[in-house]
């Protein structure tokens, strides 16, 4: 909230990396700190730094395996910032491989399936969705995949008539009710994609 003379923040920064690289014994503590330090640098937009930090982690042999899931997100995540899609993928395929959490894992092929989607590729994106769907996830993150599924599906040859079962499965069941909206949007784009403006509207 208030401007920061830069030669002291200079020298906070000096201090903490002392306490990062020196006050910590090599444990979970020490990497964590680093991990975060990242974090920050890339909401700042500090991405020199967080790379600087990301280039200490990967090349350290004490680095602890079950980090390796969280290091190549933030990996994914300093390349996704910057619109750089290919390498991000690179990482977020590690990060799925290397994360056994199932929420964790989930939100990383969810990241990874609107990434894919970006790029305009609808069958790898479509590839993930149905990947994310067989773990057992919160019904808010299957419900928004199915959906956003469905409307790829749109674009994409064959498998049109197992969606459309799908979506009116999704419309009898009362849970969905307050979701009803996204679904009936989805199956117009169906109806769109396929030439049957009447039915769509």
């Amino acid at each position: 909230e208030h401007e920061i003379d830069p030669k002291e923040e200079k020298k906070r920064f000096k201090r903490y990396w002392l306490y990062v690289r020196k006050g910590l014994k090599p444990n979970t503590h020490k990497w964590d700190a680093y991990l975060w330090l990242v974090r920050s640098y890339i909401e700042n937009k500090q991405y020199d730094k967080a790379q600087t930090v990301l280039d200490l982690i990967e090349f350290d042999e004490h680095f602890p395996k079950k980090f390796q899931g969280t290091e190549s997100a933030l990996y994914a995540d300093y390349y996704i910032k910057q619109d750089n899609f290919s390498p991000a993928l690179v990482n977020l395929e590690e990060a799925a491989s290397n994360t056994k959490k199932k929420f964790t894992k989930a939100r990383i092929l969810f990241a990874t399936a609107q990434i894919y989607t970006e790029m305009g590729n609808n069958l790898k994106a479509i590839e993930k969705y149905t990947q994310l769907l067989k773990i057992n996830i919160s019904y808010e993150l299957e419900f928004t995949a199915r959906i956003n599924r469905a409307l790829l599906y749109g674009g994409v040859e064959g498998g049109r008539d197992a969606i459309r079962k799908e979506l009116a499965k999704m419309l009898k069941d009362k849970k969905n009710k307050e979701y009803n909206d996204q679904i009936y949007y989805a199956i117009a784009n169906l109806d769109q994609k396929e030439g049957n403006i009447p039915q769509a509207i």
